[in-house]
């Protein structure tokens, strides 16, 4: 759906420390906070980015471990490990291809690729599972509907859970580090070559 894809942006996610921040009972104190655990937030961000990845390939031993940290990682980064897991398949499989790499950045500038890149996962899934399953537009909607509630009740979990001020001085930049470190290595290890091809 549209208000999904909205709400991957990469400048909306940076925007809402806004409300994030206003929502707080204090906001120069939670402001402060952020700035004092950035360095903390940033790097534990880094963390779960890196461990979604390591477990997409199954990297953790044992074998159960994997998909677990996987699922934790992606609900602090707010993405779903089986379709995190699936798009990074394909991104392994059509590496730099434009038309099936799911998020290759082609032309694309630095930003209109961080804003760009979710979304681009996001469609690239919901088109493989058309093409492979041909189920009835019903089911995608429903599907679609269901996307919005999970992408909404992922923040209010970790809201109800830290409170309003930690949930803007610790997971906001938490969210925002882990898929920061997703877009700069997506962009800059597939360079755009002299012939248009990453």
């Amino acid at each position: 759906s549209h208000s999904v894809r909205a709400s991957t942006r990469f400048d909306a996610l940076l925007a809402a420390l806004i409300p994030a921040l206003a929502l707080s009972p204090e906001p120069g104190t939670t402001l402060l906070w952020m700035v004092v655990l950035l360095p903390v937030t940033w790097s534990l961000g880094i963390v779960l980015a890196v461990f979604i990845h390591n477990a997409s390939h199954d990297q953790f031993r044992p074998q159960w471990l994997s998909p677990v940290v996987g699922e934790l990682a992606g609900w602090c980064l707010r993405t779903n490990f089986l379709g995190w897991k699936m798009v990074h398949h394909y991104h392994h499989k059509y590496a730099d291809d434009p038309q099936r790499d799911p998020h290759c950045p082609a032309n694309r500038g630095f930003w209109s690729y961080a804003n760009w890149m979710q979304s681009a996962s996001m469609r690239y899934l919901d088109a493989r599972h058309k093409e492979l399953h041909q189920l009835p537009s019903w089911y995608y909607a429903l599907a679609g509907t269901l996307a919005l509630l999970g992408f909404a009740l992922v923040p209010l979990s970790w809201f109800l859970l830290l409170g309003p001020t930690w949930f803007a001085a610790v997971w906001m930049p938490v969210l925002l580090s882990g898929w920061w470190l997703f877009t700069v290595i997506n962009y800059y290890t597939h360079p755009v070559a002299e012939n248009g091809r990453n």
